[in-house]
Order: C-alpha cells, then sequence, then structure tokens
C-alpha cells in the first residue's frame, strides 16, 4: 500500500512537472506565432524581434525571424511597402523571378531635389523619397517603382492599348 501511494505520488509530481515545462517551452512558440501573424499581415512596425532562448532550436528559431525582420525592414525602405506586401501575401512561389512581360515605364524626377535634401536630415529626406514612391504606386495595382535618389522608374503590365 505505500509503495502504491509513494508510486501515485511520484507520478503525480511527473505530470505538473510535465504541464509547467510544455507551458514553459510553448510561451515562446506562441510569441513567434504571434509575431508571425503580424509579419504576414505586413505589420512591420508592430513587430518585436524575438528574444534568445536557452532552448537550442527555439534560439535557432528567433534568429531566424529577427534576421528576416531586419531583411523585410531593409527591403521595405527603398521598395514601396504596398509592393512589398504585395509579394508577402501572394505566397506564390517564384514570384519575384525574372520574366519576359509587356509593361509601361514611367520616369519621374523630384524638381530641385539636391538642394531640398541638403536642408533636411536622412530621415526626412527617406520619407519624402518613399512619399514619392507611394504616390507613383498609387497609379497602378501592378506597379512596381524603383527609387534612388530623386527620381523614381515606374513599371507595370501594359493593357493592350498604347498608353501615351
Amino acid at each position: 500500500m505505500g509503495s502504491a501511494l509513494l508510486g501515485l505520488g511520484v507520478m503525480a509530481v511527473a505530470v505538473i512537472v510535465a504541464i509547467l515545462l510544455g507551458r514553459r517551452l510553448s510561451r515562446p512558440i506562441q510569441a513567434i506565432a504571434g509575431q508571425a501573424m503580424r509579419v504576414a499581415d505586413f505589420d512591420l512596425d508592430g513587430v518585436s524581434p524575438l528574444p534568445r532562448s536557452r532552448v537550442l532550436e527555439l534560439d535557432n528559431q528567433a534568429s531566424a525571424f529577427n534576421a528576416m525582420l531586419i531583411g523585410l525592414r531593409a527591403f521595405s525602405t527603398y521598395i514601396p511597402r504596398s509592393l512589398v506586401a504585395k509579394l508577402v501575401r501572394t505566397g506564390e512561389v517564384g514570384i519575384a523571378e525574372p520574366r519576359e512581360a509587356v509593361v509601361t515605364v514611367m520616369f519621374t524626377d523630384i524638381a530641385g531635389f539636391t538642394t531640398l535634401s541638403e536642408q533636411m536630415d536622412a530621415a526626412a529626406a527617406a520619407r519624402l523619397l518613399n512619399h514619392h514612391s507611394r504616390s507613383c504606386a498609387a497609379r497602378s495595382m501592378h506597379m512596381a517603382v524603383l527609387s534612388t535618389s530623386s527620381w523614381a522608374m515606374a513599371c507595370w503590365r501594359s493593357s493592350a492599348r498604347r498608353t501615351v
């Protein structure tokens, strides 16, 4: 009888330890899933880097996630977020692979940008360029905008009729 009670006690302790350990391991997994959902919604400003973990696999996952987040933020600094979001949301494999297509090309220039940018800090100049790129991208749902310095080049798929 005594050994049966001891066995039940050990089993109860083991179940409690398993539940506590499971909860401790599931918290970082739930955090990763929550942050990944924000990335999927392209809410990059609302995504926080994941903390390191003592569990090797969770630490590797957090490091890879944080590197992906840095890359997406850097990419969306120079390419309009609407385009990056569209690429991310398609889920299509090879969406960014090169392929032939008939496109319309538009070049734009911000007159006096050099003089204007000399009076701005880097963040303000980047906001101006991103605004310029977004306003160009607003012209078409299928537009890709490449922007650097004071100019932007926009490309989008052409319809059957000619664009003037």
